[in-house]
């Protein structure tokens, strides 16, 4: 048996203090992340995956002012309901881009039949799996994010009632108009 003197002991402790200060604000960060969707303020992680016809992409936030991130399932009704609307942003606005994000595994034929049938020309993505994760969780379909040019998130948006999307509408337009956002509209 070998017997650790107090020096030792101090050392050990000392390095056990240091490590668990460093890593305790990381940990504790992660912890209250885990589970929860992404809020305002906070920076959108990195998105990618590959549309119903295979092109490979990779979400850049700088390239637009503005970037709807939207969280979607082809059997969800007010997600279908919302998508026209979502088409017509991007038609109106150059300065923006849309990027549907795919909750299921749908058949790349049907997904391109169903957004044909829908007049939805802008991106949807089946994600890589970690982007399920790097979001948070969501439980209320469609749920989207405003992101500016540097990555940050600005607003979260959960539902799509009919004031929810007039707000959607009003944010963007008066943002990229060099306006605020308008007040939150919250889920009916």
């Amino acid at each position: 048996m070998r017997v650790v003197g107090p020096r030792v002991i101090s050392r050990v402790l000392g390095f056990a203090v240091l490590a668990f200060a460093l890593a305790s604000p990381v940990a504790m960060a992660q912890k209250e992340r885990k589970g929860l969707a992404l809020a305002p303020g906070q920076t959108a992680p990195e998105l990618r995956g590959r549309t119903h016809d295979d092109v490979y992409v990779m979400v850049d936030y700088a390239t637009q002012e503005l970037t709807i991130v939207n969280f979607w399932a082809p059997w969800c009704e007010p997600c279908k309901a919302e998508m026209p609307a979502l088409q017509s942003l991007v038609d109106k606005h150059d300065q923006l881009q849309v990027i549907g994000v795919l909750q299921d595994q749908p058949q790349p034929e049907d997904l391109a039949v169903f957004l044909e049938d829908l007049e939805v020309l802008y991106a949807n993505i089946y994600p890589w799996p970690r982007a399920y994760k790097q979001w948070g969780e969501i439980r209320i379909l469609p749920t989207s994010f405003l992101i500016d040019k540097q990555g940050k998130i600005l607003r979260r948006y959960i539902g799509s009632s009919e004031k929810q999307v007039v707000g959607l509408k009003f944010d963007i337009d008066s943002y990229l108009a060099g306006g605020g956002l308008g007040p939150y509209i919250y889920p009916e």
